[in-house]
């Protein structure tokens, strides 16, 4: 959208909160993201959009949409400050007969669900907030996704860790990493995102990346003797990457995923994010694992081999059966495979002859509750070393490519060819 940058900026320093040093500071700071991020939002959104503000404080951003747009605005911030503001925010201009009194509602977004119903808003701004996070980025992506619109907008604006600033810093031996804050953890920078790393992330949790770019800010200290050369570089095409921050769009697409990429995560099974039906490897399966997994492999098809004992969560919502997809080993073992396939607490004895795929099919166990443990318990896992002289001494149970729970007696086996290939291979 366009605005007029030299009429906005008059406006948003008029606003009677703005007149206070510490946030006048922080208004001087952050102009040139603030025009870069209103400039990200499409024009082609519908009269009265819903638009949702996250960290909306110091309310700088609403301002502007309060302003300069027709759309219906809901504003939320960290728990913290309904404490200090009640709730409610004065934004007020008398110079240009401006008042708006803002409603803001507070929740931890790495915790809590944010506070709409599915499918409500139109476009979400979550502008320099997911530096802050501590825990769980992929929670608020999710929550976000759930509220937005089938193919709502999601506009991100974040520092760049690889601005040409802090490569200046590391050169120098300089510490890059943001300091310490009195006002707590969340007031600092706990983990900055490249574009590559915030683009994986939003593929991961199903948004469709649209536009991507990176701005010179103001606010960071750019060393003054370097200025003309940083400008002689962008005009050939150099540094556009170092630049200060990233502001991305994305477009949300099929359903909310929890999308936890290897790189920005560790532990993942500790987080027990459990939002679907099916565990599919290589696909949807890492947030809901429980241990005893070794990494994806993809022979085709993509599969996970499991240990002695290996747990997966299932979203349940009352379906009658659950199956199992899995390959038993390969011939050589020449015993049969023996063990026990558990839907929460209900055992079911398994003996599989070595080198086959197979679907298992169970009941599913009626008084589950919204989330359905199931484990798998090996008698005797086998040694790829032992076995075929292989360099790999895992201790293996069976390779699963699929668990999901179904309402049809007799499930369509759906392996693809590549299976019957791996099979003869």
């Amino acid at each position: 959208m366009n605005l007029d940058y030299s009429e906005a900026l008059e406006f948003l320093r008029s606003l009677e909160h703005a007149q206070r040093k510490e946030v006048s500071d922080y208004l001087n700071t952050a102009l040139d993201r603030l025009g870069a991020t209103f400039a990200m939002i499409p024009d082609a959104l519908p009269p009265r959009a819903n638009v949702l503000e996250i960290g909306a404080a110091p309310y700088f951003m609403t301002a502007l949409l309060l302003r300069y747009t027709d759309f219906d605005l809901s504003a939320l911030n960290e728990p913290y400050w309904l404490s200090v503001d009640d709730g409610k925010m004065t934004l007020a201009s008398p110079a240009h007969d401006f008042r708006r009194v803002v409603s803001f509602q507070g929740a931890n977004i790495e915790l809590d669900a944010l506070p709409y119903p599915d499918g409500h808003f139109d476009l979400v701004l979550y502008c320099e907030v997911i530096e802050h996070l501590t825990y769980d980025p992929t929670w608020t992506l999710y929550e976000i996704h759930r509220v937005l619109k089938p193919e709502g907008q999601l506009i991100i604006s974040t520092p760049n860790p690889f601005r040409y600033t802090n490569i200046l810093r590391f050169l120098s031996g300089k510490n890059i990493y943001p300091p310490f804050s009195g006002h707590g953890s969340n007031a600092r920078h706990n983990r900055e995102f490249s574009v590559g790393e915030l683009r994986r992330l939003l593929a991961h949790c199903n948004y469709a990346v649209e536009e991507t770019t990176v701005i010179h800010d103001g606010s960071y200290d750019h060393p003054a003797f370097l200025d003309g050369i940083v400008r002689g570089a962008l005009r050939i095409g150099l540094l556009r990457g170092q630049q200060d921050v990233i502001l991305v769009r994305a477009r949300a697409v099929s359903q909310p995923r929890y999308g936890y990429p290897d790189e920005l995560y560790t532990d993942v099974h500790g987080y027990r994010r459990v939002s679907e039906s099916a565990v599919v490897m290589g696909e949807n399966e890492v947030p809901q694992l429980g241990g005893g997994w070794y990494p994806c492999e993809d022979w085709p098809p993509q599969v996970r081999w499991t240990s002695r004992d290996a747990l997966a969560r299932l979203k349940f919502g009352g379906q009658k059966y659950i199956s199992v997809q899995l390959f038993s080993g390969p011939q050589e073992l020449a015993r049969t495979v023996t063990g026990a396939f558990y839907t929460n607490e209900v055992k079911h004895p398994l003996q599989l002859p070595p080198g086959e795929w197979q679907t298992l099919t169970f009941p599913a166990p009626p008084d589950a509750e919204e989330r359905l443990d199931v484990a798998f318990h090996w008698d005797e896992p086998w040694n790829p070393q032992e076995v075929s002289g292989s360099p790999d001494t895992r201790e293996l149970g069976v390779a699963v490519r699929k668990i999901w729970l179904h309402d049809d007696e007799t499930p369509k086996n759906d392996l693809s060819d590549a299976v019957s290939e791996a099979k003869e291979a």
